[in-house]
């Protein structure tokens, strides 16, 4: 999910996402690698949208954060439309 932000002034549609990693095979290189992968190859494209008339460009800002300690209800009680869980798990 994400949430959208039109920059009319910088003719942009930014698009603003947050990856959450957790489990235990996640850690802050991984964490940083999935963001990283993820902002450039939804980017890569270079999108543009015409909304009323204007031609806008598609932009994805994604961060992403490591919760290790994150609970089940933490997740199910979100309410941040921005926020995306990744469980990371050794198998």
């Amino acid at each position: 999910m994400g949430e959208a932000e039109f920059n009319t002034t910088g003719r942009q549609l930014i698009i603003h996402s947050n990856i959450i990693v957790y489990g235990n095979a996640a850690d802050d290189k991984l964490t940083e690698s999935i963001r990283d992968e993820i902002e450039a190859m939804w980017n890569e494209p270079k999108a543009r949208v015409n909304i009323s008339g204007t031609l806008l460009t598609v932009t994805f800002n994604i961060t992403a954060n490591l919760q290790m300690g994150i609970s089940p209800i933490e997740i199910y009680r979100n309410t941040d439309g921005r926020n995306n869980y990744f469980r990371i798990e050794e198998f």
